[in-house]
């Protein structure tokens, strides 16, 4: 069985989900570009010089998107989980 495509929980593959599929050459996007802009927009979006804040903001959408089947990727713990 191929590994690059074999299928996830809830029909999720690997290298694929409906955000991926919008995005032009996807496939050739490094991942660190897409933690840069993920972590740029939500810096932007909240005018936050803490990044913590941004961190935990970044963490909980990773969670959002795993419980809603998008990503199967586990997240991790955020430092505010972590404080509980």
């Amino acid at each position: 069985m191929n590994t690059r495509t074999a299928r996830r929980p809830n029909g999720v593959f690997k290298k694929s989900n409906e955000y991926a599929r919008l995005i032009k050459d996807y496939d050739k996007i490094p991942k660190a570009v897409f933690a840069a802009i993920a972590a740029s927009a939500l810096n932007i979006a909240f005018c936050e010089d803490d990044l913590t804040k941004v961190n935990n903001a970044l963490l909980n959408e990773w969670k959002v998107l795993h419980e809603a089947g998008i990503v199967p990727q586990k997240p991790i713990k955020s430092e505010a989980e972590d404080e509980q």
